[in-house]
């Protein structure tokens, strides 16, 4: 899980639920999160509903309160998390689209009540080749509109020099073109990845909760 791009993520889309309200808005609104719970398939491309569960802290190093234990319940179904530092981590079976009503509990202390639909998983026809010199681009089927899609290009070669093409599209698109020299041409031994993110969230009780699926895919094809 790579927190800090999920958390990019998720002000990109909070900034888009708060509409024009400007970039320090989104940053308080932050800043006063002290929880973030992450749902996301494990197998983007299968459908399955089963879902990575990940609860981490957010606030203050020092003020982690460190609980023994964590348990998730959606509905009538309860599921427990396993700990590593200021992470929790678990598994749940969740339908794809669907609303749910959770809990999210910590040494039998509530940290939020709230409701959450999880998204709808997209099946995309990603570029059957890239070059950073030319156009690429992608579609996508969904069966409705999730919250947010958040598209992004990236590039690194073994040097470690990295670039990358970041957009918020309109939970409407389908399919989207990204124009040439989005992203630096870094090399003959470069890798360059495509990436396409499904997103709901909300922020409840200051716990930032986000369903989401990336779809993806590398180049050179592997």
């Amino acid at each position: 899980m790579r927190f800090g791009y999920m958390l990019l993520v998720a002000a990109l889309l909070l900034g888009m639920v708060l509409g024009a309200c400007s970039v320090n808005s989104v940053r308080e609104e932050s800043r006063e999160i002290l929880w973030t719970l992450f749902i996301s398939p494990k197998d983007p491309w299968a459908g399955d509903g089963w879902q990575n569960l990940v609860l981490s802290w957010n606030g203050e190093e020092n003020d982690y309160p460190d609980p023994d234990s964590v348990y998730i319940q959606f509905g009538d179904r309860s599921y427990w998390l396993e700990n590593w530092g200021s992470h929790w981590f678990g598994r749940a079976n969740l339908t794809p689209g669907m609303n749910y009503e959770f809990w999210i509990v910590a040494d039998g202390n509530l940290l939020t009540h709230a409701s959450l639909q999880t998204v709808m998983e997209a099946r995309a026809d990603f570029p059957a080749d890239f070059s950073p010199h030319s156009e690429a681009t992608l579609f996508w089927d969904l069966e409705g509109d999730n919250q947010g899609q958040v598209l992004r290009l990236s590039a690194e070669n073994e040097e470690g020099t990295r670039d990358e093409y970041v957009l918020a599209l309109d939970p409407g698109e389908r399919g989207f073109t990204i124009p040439a020299n989005a992203v630096r041409d870094l090399g003959w031994q470069a890798s360059y990845s495509l990436e396409l993110t499904q997103m709901n969230q909300l922020i409840s009780n200051r716990v930032l909760i986000q369903s989401s699926q990336t779809l993806g895919c590398n180049y050179p094809l592997e």
